[in-house]
């Protein structure tokens, strides 16, 4: 049977051909796969793309209709296509997440270097003495330099660099050069 037989059949309302129209395009899925770029990416395996055509393939059968003269294996590889697109998107945007389980060092997990927020005085005095060896250094940077790096120190390191950039008429690219540039001479200056 072809599709345009089966969708005159699912239109009239026999609901049992929705299986057979599946089955019978999952090729169109397979050379979407193999047209697909990303196919062998790190990220997304040839399975999980696949899953997706499918996807792409039952959403492909609800939304078509036969009286627009469109045949159902073009519309569907249109819509087997954008699936696999916005999965491969999902996949990429949330590649870099991370467990607290994960290792960060040899031994050492994310979760253990989570730092406990009550008082700590071997932390106090570690913290303060960083900080007067980083005023100390400061004085080596021009006044931009200078400026901008007190901003930080100022906000404990949360203060965004755009923020910066408005508060000293800067665009956020110089502001990131400027940060650059000083935490390089600090480098040299506290080795």
């Amino acid at each position: 049977m072809t599709n345009e037989e089966l969708f005159a059949k699912l239109e009239a309302g026999d609901e049992s051909v929705r299986e057979l129209i599946v089955v019978q395009n999952r090729p169109l899925i397979t050379m979407c796969v193999k047209r697909f770029p990303n196919f062998k990416d790190p990220v997304i395996n040839y399975e999980e793309l696949f899953a997706c055509g499918e996807v792409g393939l039952v959403k492909a059968m609800n939304a078509y209709r036969l009286e627009k003269g469109i045949m159902f294996s073009t519309y569907a590889v249109k819509c087997i296509a954008n699936e696999m697109r916005m999965a491969i998107r999902h996949f990429h945007k949330h590649e870099h997440t991370y467990s607290l389980n994960d290792l960060v060092g040899e031994e050492i997990s994310f979760i253990d270097t989570i730092v406990d927020e009550r008082s700590n005085v071997e932390r106090d005095i570690l913290n303060r003495s960083v900080l007067d060896s980083a005023v100390k250094a400061l004085v080596h940077l021009n006044p931009r330099e200078r400026e901008v790096m007190e901003l930080i120190i100022q906000s404990r390191g949360t203060i965004e660099q755009w923020k910066i950039a408005k508060q000293i008429g800067l665009s956020q690219p110089q502001v990131s050069r400027i940060i650059r540039r000083a935490q390089k001479k600090l480098e040299t200056i506290c080795r």
